[in-house]
């Protein structure tokens, strides 16, 4: 399981795959919490390469010995997912709306209430 940020900063540019070990795509950029908890993550899929495709980190695990992201999705349910560009802006409404396609209880904390105020999510991309 993903604890915090600088261990996921270095799978960068390297695969996802879903729970069977089926490549879905790349780890092009991730979100985290002011507290370095990873919370989104942006995958590139190889056939759709003009939109990165928003997914939970919870449950995501790293496998440093062959260099590759598994999450707990499958490729056609991320081919589905909401997008945005690495270096787009992540709004509320955006947030929410992946919240809503996963369900909640694929995050670690509860969908925003209405009038909450945003949280601040950090991106980190290759540069």
């Amino acid at each position: 399981m993903i604890t915090d940020s600088e261990t996921l900063e270095d799978f960068l540019g390297e695969e996802v795959v879903d729970p069977q070990a089926t490549p879905i795509g790349t780890l092009a950029c991730f979100w985290d919490s002011p507290d370095g908890t990873p919370v989104l993550l942006g995958i590139d899929v190889e056939e759709l390469l003009d939109k990165t495709h928003l997914l939970p980190a919870k449950g995501a695990e790293l496998d440093e010995r062959k260099s590759y992201v598994t999450v707990q999705f499958t490729k056609e349910k991320v081919r589905k997912a909401p997008c945005l560009e690495c270096g787009g802006e992540l709004t509320p409404q955006l947030e929410k709306k992946v919240f809503a396609y996963y369900g909640a209880s694929s995050f670690d904390e509860d969908i925003m209430a209405e009038d909450a105020s945003p949280r601040e999510l950090r991106r980190k991309s290759r540069d």
